[in-house]
């Protein structure tokens, strides 16, 4: 079917489908050169500046594009064609120009509205030297038309004289205006490809993703050897597909095994000249379509290439449906931070581009990089002369750092290798990583090899400190103390207890005690008893002791005699049953006893004669399980053992060291604790029991001369602002302050590290409790603070090795995201009459060489130093309108307000089954829920502010000082705080505020409606 022309007397013209979506980018103010299309050519020889001019001079003529301007009639946007283009050339004589430079200034916004839109520009550098620069905008340009215009230019610049055009872009705009019975045929097949919830690329960024998307950008160049092309194209031929299908299938797999997702769509400029009669016209013909693919673990290459030639050959036939019309047919939710649809795209040229070819003239092109990025990421292949492949990827810097793009299009290099190797290889075998990158993933950040004492346990290491120091104070609280003979001999009683009623190695003791002297004692002389000892915090609920008890099938629990009222509430509960299973007719009695009371009978002071196993269960900790019941992670002595010796080694304890334990025995970080200074020679000072007073704290800090503290970085912030009054002078004696049980948010211990009066070192440390505390560490010194709120997790500790897998258990290159799992000494028992949950939990990956790692449920990424930055847990990743949204990245913009002191968020669901983030902050004075959610608006796309804002004068805390989720108040459906508002009394305001409702699915306030209303808004 011939094209029609248009009515050449008609002063203006509509704008193509594709013309239309260009125009409107343009508006953005970010945009700047984002859709210049440049070229640029090294010239040699006798090249004439004057005979270029008038060569461009009649491409121009032949081509109306290239006189188009465009203009806004009422609320129409239409194209008019200009007699003649002016003012489109420049001539400059720079000797010596260096090229980068020269090109810079040259690529500049076009006028849209005067024109003209393309420019020339030469420059000679010497001698018969020039530059040759082409810059034409995309609205009236693609990269056929780029071509046609340097052929038209050699040939008219070697003076030939060329066949006359028979028709003009505008004809095609015209046309292609009336075309809608065809394209809405076409738009049904987009539409049903297209419908239901549609996957957001989640590629991890190196930087925040910006509010308002950036095109700020660079390129790499890569190239495939003529060898490994060759079996690119056998594939093709082997399959009955085509190069462009075998690379796009590569890239499908590349991004699946980035980010783990099974359904990806990736954006390809298909030329859009079905028509012969449209090949020699230059203007934008090029329709952008979205390929939607499925590239899951389980396909072979095979079969994945087969359903990828499906998927392009159905595009093909459907691409006269613009994918401007496709857009707004989808009415996505509008996300100023993104491109819709998709974020990357995928380009093969069949060809390098044309370079002319003038008589006694050499002309070399040479790279373009005006800085920009139009998508996240553009992969482009072009075929070469020579057979080889170039590839060249292009980025927005804004989001990504080049040493990672680096990798990434070398790993995409790697995944075409191996799909030409077997085509019946599954997707999940495919690997990316070369051998040099498996070898750093594995050993070379994993190399923590250090000799411990495997064979001694901590009643061996503390008895060393006794006998050098009998009568020095071991541990104190307030005006009490023991020396270590004094510590040793109450242990070794309570121990020659124990051991007397029968218990041993891999029994359990339970043992319930405050911060005391008391619990210090009981805890060694379990050890020293060959037995076990399960924490239990006073504090505890009736029942949740009442369970520990009955599945820790304990025979006795040692506590404080304050607390025997308490006990005996749970006495009678305790027996063998426990959670999804029991035995038949088993029955354990738990025998309640008074520390003090064992401690005041009559008995043996000496060390009991027993053999010591290194692989001997220590302790059982209790932490809080998925079920609603809390698990027991088992720790063995020589674990413990292998974290205390790096403990005192890495960090250079000694006698002169007084630990200042703040936290519950409870805490698995109070562990090492309780004995850190014991086995160097130190002092152990116990903070007084009950609620923390940090007036109190700060004092005893500054008394005791403390010089090391642990605890969760929320319970030391507040210890930081009570000092802050005095200039930090009660803070001074401290050295090392370790942080851990969760992330810690660096803007809130900024005042102390920049008052010049920090001597501490601050360590963030890593690690759950199911491997021994402490995984993995990161030093920070005040001075080396730049003013960052991101603090690695670091590096592992010794004997400690980190792996970061995909949801197979398979490594994941640096700067990719994954689940951490943790293997080597650490690395516990399991859980405490839990095989099921320990096999879900430590598990074993052919992937990895440890016998048994521990899957942590722990979102992380490696950076190139060997550093791991924590990103958030798997169970806080929520999807809302198809983006994923990792819960931690709102906490820390919500905390790097000054108004806030604290803040939560979480994710539910409202009445319509849509997923809601609701934000929970502890705030300033007079902060406003509004004020909270203003300030997250300037920072976050739209998807990410929480529709509730629920403002608490104190978080609700667990046991161990983390903060309770699970106790939060449930928000009611609208932002800010309770409170009554005032009646709606016109009539239209109260249908508008129950239509809101209606929509939105929530109830509560109706003057307040409105703000949760612009939050759901896109």
């Amino acid at each position: 079917m011939s094209i029609p022309r248009a009515d050449p007397q008609q002063a203006y013209y509509r704008l193509s489908s594709q013309q239309e979506r260009l125009y409107v980018l343009q508006q953005f103010e970010a945009i700047g050169t984002a859709y210049n299309v440049t070229w640029a050519a090294q010239v040699q020889g006798p090249f004439d500046p004057v005979r270029c001019e008038a060569a461009f001079a009649a491409v121009s003529q032949r081509h109306e594009s290239l006189r188009t301007c465009f203009e806004m009639i009422g609320d129409t946007v239409v194209q008019h064609v200009r007699p003649r283009a002016r003012g489109f050339f420049e001539y400059e004589d720079v000797p010596g120009g260096d090229h980068r430079s020269l090109i810079g200034p040259f690529v500049r916004p076009f006028e849209l509205r005067t024109g003209p839109l393309f420019r020339v520009k030469v420059v000679r550098t010497g001698r018969e030297e020039y530059l040759l620069l082409l810059d034409m905008h995309h609205m009236i340009t693609d990269g056929v038309s780029q071509d046609i215009v340097l052929k038209e230019f050699t040939a008219l610049y070697e003076g030939a004289v060329l066949e006359p055009l028979r028709m003009q872009y505008k004809d095609y705009a015209s046309w292609q205006s009336g075309q809608s019975g065809t394209v809405r045929e076409q738009g049904q097949y987009w539409l049903e490809l297209f419908q239901g919830e549609l996957p957001v690329l989640d590629l991890t960024p190196d930087y925040p993703r910006p509010v308002v998307q950036s095109f700020e950008g660079d390129k790499l160049h890569a190239r495939l050897d003529a060898e490994r092309t060759g079996e690119v194209k056998r594939l093709a031929e082997a399959t009955d597909t085509t190069l462009f299908i075998v690379l796009l299938a590569a890239y499908d797999v590349l991004l699946h095994k980035y980010t783990g997702q099974g359904d990806i769509i990736v954006g390809s400029p298909f030329a859009g000249r079905r028509h012969a009669e449209l090949e020699p016209v230059v203007g934008m013909f090029v329709n952008t379509v979205a390929l939607r693919n499925f590239p899951q673990r389980d396909k072979t290459v095979r079969s994945f290439l087969a359903e990828v030639k499906e998927s392009c050959l159905k595009a093909y036939e459907h691409q006269e449906f613009s994918f401007e019309q496709l857009i707004e047919q989808l009415q996505l939710p509008r996300d100023f931070s993104r491109n819709p649809l998709f974020d990357t795209m995928f380009v093969l040229q069949n060809m390098e581009g044309y370079t002319p070819d003038i008589k006694n003239v050499q002309m070399t092109a040479y790279p373009v990089n005006n800085g920009i990025a139009k998508f996240d990421l553009t992969l482009e292949a072009a075929e070469s002369g020579d057979g080889s492949l170039r590839l060249n990827l292009e980025y927005c810097t804004k989001l990504f750092r080049r040493d990672t793009m680096e990798r990434f299009l070398h790993h995409y290099m790697n995944i075409v290798e191996h799909m030409t190797g077997n085509l019946d290889r599954e997707l999940s075998e495919i690997d990316m990583l070369s051998e040099a990158e498996r070898k750093r993933l594995v050993h070379e950040w994993n190399g923590t090899a250090v000799p411990y004492p495997y064979e001694k346990s901590i009643a061996m290491l503390l008895e060393e400190q006794v006998l050098k120091r009998p009568e020095e104070i071991a541990v104190s609280l307030g005006a009490e103390h023991l020396t270590y003979r004094q510590l040793h001999g109450q242990s070794n009683r309570i121990a020659q207890a124990l051991h007397a009623r029968g218990i041993g190695e891999e029994d359990v003791v339970a043992v319930m005690a405050e911060r005391s002297l008391e619990l210090v004692a009981a805890l060694l002389g379990v050890l020293k008893a060959g037995a076990a000892y399960t924490p239990v915090d006073p504090d505890y609920p009736a029942e949740r002791l009442r369970y520990l008890l009955r599945h820790s099938r304990t025979k006795l629990l040692l506590m404080q005699h304050k607390f025997r009222d308490r006990a005996a509430v749970a006495e009678a509960e305790a027996d063998a049953k426990v959670e999804g299973e029991t035995e038949a007719g088993a029955k354990t009695e738990t025998e309640a006893v008074s520390i003090e009371d064992l401690l005041a009978v009559e008995l043996p002071d000496g060390n009991l004669p027993l053999a010591y196993r290194p692989e001997r269960l220590m302790y059982v900790l209790y932490t809080s399980g998925s079920t609603g019941n809390p698990k027991g992670a088992m720790i063995r002595s020589h674990s413990f053992v292998n974290l205390l010796h790096w403990y005192t080694r890495e960090f250079a304890f000694t006698a002169k060291d007084r630990i200042l334990q703040i936290a519950s025995a409870s805490f698995d970080l109070a562990q090492k604790n309780l004995y850190a200074a014991l086995v160097a020679g130190g002092r152990l000072v116990l903070f007084e029991p009950g609620l923390y007073d940090y007036e109190h704290m700060a004092e005893t800090i500054e008394r005791e001369g403390i010089t090391v503290i642990n605890c969760t970085p929320s319970a030391f912030y507040p210890l930081v602002e009570c000092a802050a009054d005095g200039g930090y002078r009660q803070l001074s004696s401290l050295r090392a302050v370790f942080l851990g049980g969760e992330p810690i948010h660096m803007t809130k211990l900024g005042p102390w590290l920049r008052s010049g009066q920090c001597r501490a070192e601050i360590i963030n440390t890593y690690g759950p409790t199911e491997c021994t505390d402490i995984a993995s560490y990161y030093r920070l010194r005040a001075k080396d603070w730049t003013g960052g709120d991101e603090l690695p997790i670091g590096t592992p500790i010794d004997n400690v090795r980190l792996y970061v897998v995909d949801s197979e258990l398979k490594l994941v290159p640096e700067g990719v995201e994954g689940e951490l799992c943790i293997g080597g000494a650490g690395v516990g028992r399991g859980y405490y009459h839990a095989p099921e949950l320990t096999k879900e939990r430590f598990v074993h990956s052919g992937d990895l060489p440890e016998e048994t790692v521990y899957r942590t449920g722990d979102i992380v990424k490696r950076r190139p130093d060997g550093n791991v930055v924590f990103i958030g847990r798997v169970d806080h990743q929520v999807k809302v309108r198809g983006f994923r949204i990792e819960i931690e990245e709102i906490e820390r913009k919500l905390l790097d307000s000054p108004r806030v002191h604290e803040a939560v968020v979480t994710a539910g669901q409202d009445a319509a089954g849509d997923t809601t983030l609701c934000a929970y902050v502890v705030a300033a004075p007079g902060t406003t829920a509004e004020q909270v959610r203003g300030e997250l608006e300037e920072q976050l796309p739209a998807y990410m502010v929480p529709q509730h804002v629920v403002l608490l004068e104190a978080m609700p805390l667990t046991p161990n000082g983390k903060i309770d989720r699970r106790a939060l108040p449930e928000p009611v459906g609208r932002t800010g705080a309770d409170g009554d508002d005032a009646a709606l009394t016109d009539e239209i305001e109260q249908q508008l505020a129950m239509l809101w409702q209606e929509v939105l699915g929530v109830g509560g306030s109706a003057r307040r409606i409105t703000s949760s209303a612009w939050a759901a808004t896109p």
